[in-house]
């Protein structure tokens, strides 16, 4: 019992259903006195069919930079309280933080490349609201372009495949995370153009986004100018039996499962970086050809890939007219003369060369 008319009497009704209502309340003194009624019209009660019709927060955008993950969100709603991102950390434990509504940006600095990212978000009906209600299911993040985990990447040798693995070289450098010159390049010995190689990813990709080459950065003659990145899910009986000089290769890599990933065409020295988008394409093995520059022997090459999805297989061929004249090898040696050759029916260009430097430039 109280006469303070400033005091305030609070009660929860907690078997109402989802509706509109109209309240009649009194108040009463010590002798049964009922006062004049206070109306309340339009009183709304929510429950799940509120919370059906919510969604969660927008993501406008997202992306991973030197260890960072940085998600973007939309302006939310007025009745958002908070959304709820769970995600695995490099320690393979599930963590969860929380933005507010009035931040726009969160940056993640422990998450496990290629895991998912999950969020949800609360509302409230009115800020004045008892309950908060959250969205029903989870949301997730596909944040696209990351670079490729390289740990499990391996040399394979298919049919006709080139050697790369020359004068002190080896083909690993070419994903080992430092671009340079020689011996930190990979280089094929003198087999003649166009030839091609392959590698294993160590695991499959849905889609690979990206591809990135440099150049060997001592000695810019052995760069490859022109060359083709081409794709496959699992390369069992995805061998070709013609060599790459064969006017019928590229029809038969295509009829063996080969998807031609991206062309690359180069006009400068090729030791500067270059980046360039991959066609859609299921991988887990990849190969990279390479070709002369305006008669010049071919120049050293070097890949980077990055991902979006779950798995890759992958290779690349070389072809168009090549011609090999003296130059010098990583080794000091002198290239021999070469007459002049054509990639007969090949009609995508590679970098092609009796003898072939790769810079070891990837990431």
């Amino acid at each position: 019992t109280s006469h303070n008319s400033l005091d305030t009497i609070k009660a929860y009704i907690n078997t109402l259903a989802e509706s509109s209502y109209n309240f009649m309340i009194y108040s009463f003194d010590d002798k049964g006195n009922k006062s004049i009624p206070t109306i309340i019209d339009n009183a709304k009660v929510y429950g799940k069919q509120y919370q059906t019709g919510l969604l969660n927060r927008a993501v406008t955008g997202s992306g991973y930079v030197n260890g960072t993950l940085s998600i973007k969100w939309g302006t939310p709603d007025t009745v958002n309280t908070t959304t709820e991102i769970r995600y695995t950390n490099m320690l393979n434990q599930s963590k969860t933080v929380f933005i507010k509504p009035d931040s726009s940006n969160i940056s993640i600095n422990d998450w496990k490349l290629s895991t998912k990212i999950y969020y949800k978000s609360s509302y409230k009906p009115r800020m004045s609201a008892i309950d908060t209600f959250t969205v029903s299911n989870y949301d997730s993040i596909t944040v696209k372009n990351l670079p490729v985990d390289k740990s499990s990447w391996k040399k394979i040798t298919l049919l006709n495949d080139a050697e790369v693995d020359a004068y002190g070289t080896a083909m690993s450098n070419l994903w080992n995370g430092s671009p340079g010159g020689y011996p930190n390049i990979s280089h094929s010995y003198d087999v003649g153009l166009p030839h091609h190689f392959s590698f294993d990813l160590g695991r499959a990709y849905n889609q690979l986004s990206k591809f990135a080459e440099w150049g060997r950065t001592d000695g810019a003659t052995h760069n490859p100018t022109e060359l083709e990145v081409w794709g496959i899910a699992d390369t069992t009986g995805a061998a070709t039996t013609l060599p790459a000089k064969d006017a019928g290769w590229k029809d038969q890599s295509i009829a063996k499962g080969w998807t031609l990933l991206t062309t690359v065409k180069r006009s400068d020295d090729g030791v500067e970086g270059v980046e360039v988008d991959l066609e859609e394409g299921a991988l887990c093995f990849i190969g990279i050809p390479f070709d002369p520059l305006n008669g010049q022997t071919t120049r050293d090459d070097c890949i980077e890939l990055a991902v979006q999805s779950d798995r890759g297989d992958g290779r690349a061929d070389c072809c168009r007219q090549c011609r090999s004249p003296p130059g010098r090898r990583p080794d000091g040696g002198v290239q021999p003369n070469r007459a002049a050759q054509r990639c007969r029916g090949h009609r995508r260009p590679h970098a092609c060369l009796p003898s072939r430097d790769l810079a070891c430039g990837c990431r």
